[in-house]
């Protein structure tokens, strides 16, 4: 059961890194350390990690009860803040998680203070509380429209009932069953599953919003295209026109000039003809009045 369950998380891990290296999206990231730090936490819950890879620094074994929940709850705690948007949809959330965040980094300097028999009890709480606030603030952000977070909330509520599970099964609660004791783990990796489904869900989400953004825009470019060749259309009926009207008023100025032309010409003939019937006349009145004067 437990090599099926780190089989599961193993496979999920190399696949969500091949989608980060692909996508670049830090969900991705920040999922991959959530699995990182549950597979750890489940190490070190079942003396796996201390028999095999601890079990010469006894001083490092007791260190990793505290330290490897502290690091798995921040893994935890970032994914779901950042995943569910609770800065937008959950402010309250947002601050709750952000107080749980630095309250698990403070166990690390309350082991070096007062060893493990304060810190684990700290750890068990804190991890009570994160999965119990877990479910309201993925509530919160799919009544504000983010549709991921439902599988967000179906895996939460897993996870919190095979943990359930486990913990009244340690305290001889329930009968000492094969589902019983490994709820914990049917529940983490129903979670580990969920939450991928919800990553996928949130790229397909984002690729419709991309899809229906770049057609928008190019509805908004085919509408702006034909705007354009209306006003090109306006525009070139106006220049015709316009064309038009000046060629009228060219030819109205060439029928002025021709007409000005025609004027002048007329009044230059009228103006020889009077000089030389002025001319005529004072030759003719010449003679005589010169007679008169002699008189």
């Amino acid at each position: 059961v437990l090599g099926l369950y780190f089989g599961i998380l193993l496979a999920l891990g190399l696949y969500n890194l091949m989608v980060w290296l692909v996508t670049k999206d830090r969900n991705f990231l920040r999922y991959i350390l959530f699995m990182l730090g549950n597979a750890m936490l489940q190490l070190n819950l079942f003396g796996i990690l201390h028999y095999i890879v601890l079990y010469q620094a006894p001083l490092l074994m007791e260190a990793s009860r505290t330290v490897i929940p502290a690091l798995g709850f921040c893994a935890f705690i970032s994914f779901s803040r950042h995943f569910l948007r609770l800065d937008v949809y959950c402010r309250w959330a947002d601050w709750a998680f952000r107080g749980m965040f630095w309250a698990s980094i403070g166990l690390i300097p309350a082991y070096l203070v007062w060893g493990n028999q304060l810190t684990i009890y700290a750890a068990t709480l804190l991890g009570q509380g994160l999965a119990i606030l877990a479910i309201p603030a993925g509530v919160m952000s799919l009544r504000r429209g983010f549709r991921p977070a439902r599988f967000y909330l179906l895996a939460q509520g897993l996870f919190f009932f095979g943990g359930t599970l486990f913990v009244l099964t340690t305290l001889n609660c329930l009968p000492a069953n094969n589902f019983n004791l490994y709820g914990f783990q049917f529940g983490a990796v129903c979670e580990t599953l969920l939450i991928a489904f919800s990553l996928a869900d949130q790229i397909n989400i984002m690729q419709r919003e991309r899809n229906r953004a770049q057609s928008d825009a190019i509805g908004a470019k085919e509408t702006m295209l034909a705007a354009l060749r209306a006003t090109e259309k306006q525009l070139e009926a106006r220049v015709q026109e316009r064309t038009l009207q000046l060629e009228v008023a060219l030819q109205l100025q060439r029928q002025q000039a021709e007409a000005l032309q025609s004027t002048n010409g007329q009044l230059t003939n009228l103006n020889a003809e009077k000089n030389f019937i002025l001319g005529i006349a004072a030759h003719d009145l010449k003679n005589p009045t010169s007679m008169i004067i002699n008189f």
